[in-house]
Order: C-alpha cells, then structure tokens, then sequence
C-alpha cells in the first residue's frame, strides 16, 4: 500500500537527507549529482512566497492620521481667530455693518458691493473680519472694467486705509481669475484705491470707479 503523499519523504536524493516532497506520486529514485543544480532550482522556483509588505497600508494609515490632525488644527486656528469678535447676522443688518466698516477704515461703500451676507464679524482687537453669504457672487465695476469674485466666505486683517491678507476675492484678468490679498487707499487725498495680488503685483485705480449710489449722494 502506497502511503500518503503528506509522509512520502525521499531519502539519500543525491546527498539530500529526509527532504520532504510535496507531490502526488510515488517517492522519487535518488537523483544523480549532475541533476542537482536543476533539482535545486525547482526547489527554489516552489518555494512559498513571503508574506506581503504592510507597509504602504502604515503610510497611508499615517498620511490619514496628519489629515485628520490639519484640520483639527485649521478649525481650532479659525476658532482662535474669532475669540471676542462682534458679530451680526441678517442681510440688512450685515449690509449696514459691512458699509460702516468700510467708511471707518476710509473706503468707499463700492468696494464691497455684497448685499445677501448672512453673516458679518469683526475682531477689534486683531482687526480680523469675515463676511458670510449663501452662494459665491459676481461683480462687474464698469468704472474699472473688471469682473470681481467674491466667495461665499470672505476674511481679511483690516486697518486704516488698508485690507491686508484677504482671502475670497478674485479678479478676472484675461482669461485668469488673480486672486486679490491686499487693498489699500493711497494718494495724498486718497483718491486711489490699490489692490496687490499675492505675488506683489498691484494695480490702481480712481476711488471715483467704486462710489456706489449712496456715495453720490454724500
């Protein structure tokens, strides 16, 4: 009787002593040595695979875990950024608060021509403020020929005569929108208004192209 292939052991293989043979016939006869350098090579092309490298799932566990982290810290930043800030909702009353910010810092009315916010918020101590509506807004100033964009969150460190780290306003320039990080009044008698573009570049034009219908009246 043949005995299992499990317990079928090839003694004396060319020198090979109780080297297990995992196949489905009889025990094999002794192999010559000339053979051996083949049959080693069979040896090594059956030979179990290693098991599989975790280590890309590590890297991408960690990459996670540091985007988590980011944004933890982002929402706690933005948090501290309005600790003590006065803030008003409604669209009238933010309205109504957004143009007096602008004529205290000594800007015209136009210049932010955002009438559906939802939400305003001033931080006196830092001079952070932001500015809240539904949806992203577009405005054409025909004074400057420009189209500007306004998204749905705009914030800014504000002082006299000057808006500094803006963040949400975009002018179109050709077939480019630029975004816009500063503005400022400038002029012996402030009638220009300057806007910089993160990289330094700025353009100016007459305070005149940004006088809204309340202005005109004044």
């Amino acid at each position: 009787m043949i005995p299992p292939a499990s317990t079928w052991v090839c003694s004396q293989l060319g020198g090979l002593n109780n080297t297990s043979v995992s196949v489905g016939h009889p025990p094999l006869p002794p192999l010559p040595l000339s053979t051996l350098p083949a049959y080693g090579l069979l040896v090594v092309l059956f030979k179990a695979p290693r098991p599989p490298s975790f280590q890309l799932q590590t890297h991408n566990c960690s990459s996670v875990q540091r985007e988590r982290e980011a944004a933890m810290g982002t929402l706690v930043g933005v948090e501290k950024q309005r600790e003590g800030a006065e803030i008003v909702y409604g669209a009238e009353a933010c309205y109504e608060h957004s143009m007096q910010m602008l004529e205290t810092l000594g800007f015209p009315r136009g210049v932010m021509p955002l009438r559906n916010l939802e939400e305003c918020g001033l931080v006196r101590e830092t001079g952070f403020v932001w500015m809240k509506q539904k949806a992203p807004y577009e405005h054409f100033f025909k004074g400057t020929n420009t189209r500007v964009s306004y998204a749905p969150e705009v914030t800014a460190y504000v002082e006299k005569n000057r808006m500094k780290k803006i963040t949400g306003i975009k002018s179109r320039q050709m077939l480019l929108w630029v975004p816009l990080t500063e503005m400022s009044v400038d002029g012996p008698d402030g009638l220009k208004i300057t806007f910089r573009t993160p990289m330094g570049i700025g353009r100016s034009f007459p305070r005149s192209a940004f006088l809204d219908d309340d202005d005109h009246h004044h």
